[in-house]
This record gives C-alpha cells, sequence and structure tokens, in this order.
C-alpha cells in the first residue's frame, strides 16, 4: 500500500473536509546557561516542546456555508477535538486560532486556515475533573495496548485462502454494525460524514488485512469518529448493540495449523473492536462535565462497562491486563465523582390517564418537563398516559 492508499478522508467533530496542505513544527524546550569570563556553556534540557502544527483545509459545495458555520462553532468550543487528520491520522488536538477567507470568484467555497498542538498526556490536576483525565490516560493505554497485541497475533500472511476469507468475512460484519450505529445515531447514511470513512475502508478492507497495524489505525478512527461524537446515553445505546454483534461469531475447530490461526485471527478481532468500542465509550463518559442523566443511568452503564471489562482481561493478553485493570478502576472513579447528586429515577402508577403535561406539572411542577417523561416512558399518545402501568419518573 504506498502513501496514496494510506490518506484518510479528513473531518474534525462531525465536519468533513478537504485538504490542500499541512505543515508543523517541534522541538525541545532548551535553556543555555552562558557565564562571565568563561568559554564554555551549558545546556539544560527541559524536555520536549509542544510544538506548533498547521492545517490549511476548505469546504466546498451548495451548502458549504452551513458546513462553515458548524466548523466555526466547533473550532471556538473547549477542545480536545477528534481530528481525522488525512496525513498523520487521528489525533486530539486543541484548536489555538484559526482564519477562514471567501471570495466571490469562488463561489460555494470557504478556506480555514487552523493552528493547533496535540492534546497532552499528562495535565495539571484541577478540582473536579482529575478523575476525568484519569479515566482518558486509561484509556489510551489500553488502546496502546489491544494495537499491539492484535498486531502481534493477526496474521493472513502466508495462510490459506479460507483464512483470509474467514477475517474479511468478520470485519466486514464488523463494519456493517458499525455503519447501522451510525444510522440509529440519527443521520441518513447518504449525509453522515462517516459515509466516506466507511466506504474507504470496506474498499481498502483487502489490503489492510495484509498490514495489521494500519488496520487497527483505521478501526480505532472509524471507532472514535462513531462514539466521539456523540451524547454518552446515545453512545451506551449504540455500544451494546455493537458488542452483542460483535461477539456472535462462529465456532472455529482449531484441528490444523490454518485453522488455529484463523480461530486466533478471530479472537484477536472480537477483543480489538471490543476493546476499542469500550475504550471510546468510556473516553466520551471522561469528556462530558455531565454525562448521564440520572443516578441510574450512571450506576447501569458503570456496571455494564465493568462486565465487559472483566470479559477482556479474561480473553485478553498479558500487555492488555494491567492497562484494562487501570481503565476498571479509572472508570469506577469518575462513576463516583459524577453520580452522587444526580435525581433518581421511581416508580409510579396512575389511577387514570393524564396529559402529559398535567403529569410533568403534578410531579415537578414544571409542565416543560413532559418531553422527558415522554421520552423516558416511550408514550405513543402524549394526551393519555396510562394508567394502572408501571411509569418512571426522576425524584
Amino acid at each position: 500500500m504506498s502513501w496514496r492508499e494510506r490518506l484518510q478522508p479528513g473531518s474534525i467533530g462531525k465536519v468533513t473536509f478537504h485538504t490542500e496542505r499541512a505543515s508543523g513544527s517541534g522541538g525541545r524546550r532548551l535553556v543555555v546557561h552562558e557565564y562571565p569570563l568563561q568559554d564554555v556553556h551549558y545546556v539544560e534540557d527541559m524536555g520536549p516542546s509542544a510544538g506548533s502544527q498547521r492545517l490549511t483545509l476548505f469546504l466546498v459545495g451548495q451548502d458549504y456555508d452551513l458546513a462553515r458555520d458548524d466548523l466555526i462553532q466547533l473550532l471556538e468550543s473547549e477542545g480536545p477535538h477528534t481530528l481525522i487528520h488525512p496525513y498523520l491520522g487521528t489525533l486530539r488536538v486543541h484548536i489555538k486560532n484559526y482564519e477562514w477567507a471567501i471570495t466571490t470568484r469562488q463561489g460555494g467555497y470557504v478556506q480555514f486556515n487552523l493552528d493547533y498542538v496535540l492534546d497532552g498526556k499528562r495535565k495539571f490536576p484541577q478540582s473536579g475533573n482529575a478523575n476525568a483525565q484519569q479515566l482518558q490516560s486509561a484509556c489510551d493505554s489500553c488502546s496502546e495496548a489491544v494495537q499491539s497485541t492484535f498486531s502481534e497475533q493477526f496474521t493472513v500472511d502466508g495462510q490459506p485462502a479460507f483464512v483470509e476469507d474467514a477475517a474479511l468475512s468478520q470485519m466486514t460484519d464488523a463494519l456493517s454494525a458499525m455503519q447501522s450505529m451510525s444510522s440509529q445515531f440519527g443521520s441518513l447514511m447518504d449525509a453522515n460524514p462517516l459515509t466516506e470513512m466507511f466506504d474507504l475502508f470496506s474498499n481498502e478492507l483487502s489490503s489492510l488485512l495484509q498490514q495489521p497495524e494500519a488496520l487497527t489505525n483505521q478501526i480505532t478512527g472509524l471507532m472514535s469518529s462513531l462514539l466521539g461524537s456523540t451524547s454518552t446515553t446515545t453512545a451506551v445505546n449504540g455500544y451494546s448493540n455493537l458488542t452483542t454483534s460483535v461477539a456472535n461469531v462462529e465456532f472455529v475447530q482449531t484441528t490444523t495449523p490454518a485453522r488455529t490461526q484463523q480461530a486466533q485471527n478471530q479472537a484477536a478481532t472480537q477483543q480489538l473492536l471490543t476493546t476499542t468500542a469500550t475504550v471510546e465509550t468510556a473516553r466520551v463518559i471522561a469528556s462530558e462535565s455531565t454525562p448521564f442523566a440520572t443516578y441510574d443511568d450512571a450506576i447501569a452503564t458503570r456496571d455494564l462497562l465493568l462486565e465487559q471489562i472483566d470479559l477482556l482481561i479474561e480473553n485478553g493478553s498479558d500487555t492488555e491486563y494491567y492497562p484494562l485493570v487501570e481503565l476498571q478502576t479509572a472508570l469506577m472513579k469518575r462513576v463516583d465523582d459524577v453520580a452522587p447528586g444526580l435525581q433518581r429515577v421511581k416508580q409510579i402508577q396512575l389511577q387514570q390517564s393524564v396529559p402529559a403535561l398535567v403529569l410533568a406539572h403534578t410531579l415537578y411542577g414544571d409542565a416543560n418537563k413532559a418531553d422527558e417523561l415522554i421520552s423516558r416512558n416511550s408514550i405513543k399518545h402524549p394526551s393519555f398516559m396510562p394508567a394502572g402501568e408501571d411509569l418512571e419518573a426522576l425524584s
């Protein structure tokens, strides 16, 4: 695969873009000590500099102005943001500044110049977000560990055709599950910014099977873009469906060396997909200031992820063990940090049917909360909240 084939469709958040050029700078923070009347000097190395990178991109098309407004809103929001860099892959970045230009001569076209720095792994601990930062760090460690293990265990090189066919089929099914999850998130696939990424991944899948490291990078980028642009509630719902789909694999009898490798590829792929989905869901929980609506949601999500991590530890390699344990600990601390004080869910039964507006006013003194009652209980006819049935309400 050449460098052209390794290029990725660019996106930041939900906004896709085309790239004109990219550049960057870096180095080390050096302090040069020079002393009077001495012919020598002393250089003190203070570590690597944060550096700075610049990306020139453009938006084009009939609706370029709508995409422009979305991009400006994203660039002015607090980071870090997930940047799918066409040349450098998936990055977590902070936007330092940006500039844009539009001309009448080039209608339907806007150019942006972004200056950004990479998100640091070490951050000064601030009150209220130390546990979130610890969870982000644990996610990074887990992602690196599972990618390393996959690259060591997965191979189709020198194997019979059926081994590669099985791997291709498993990856294709996983891609279909991710596309289905993307549709469930509320966007039509024709308009979904991830469509181009899905198509590119599908087209290159056969060649990517020959390059396990590149394959893991593509999967991580897709999963990060898919889950990273949603709320915790949406991410968790999609996560449950995805992990259930990934777990449905056919049993392989290891009667020959080729069948043994097929089974190993299958297990490594399942571990990679499930761990990556778990990591990116946990990353959403870490990034949102209020990731859960209720205490019950927080505890249910925590238990769901911890149970899955237990299985990943049981099936994982020695390399993955400590990062996964660290992820468990960080996740529990994060939930313990945000869950107290959240409202709890209670069960109620009505003696007679009433409109949702009336019930919201009766329970909360606020008719505007009727939508929450309707959504929580999946009510089809808001004018008739059912009597004699268990309904969920916030305490």
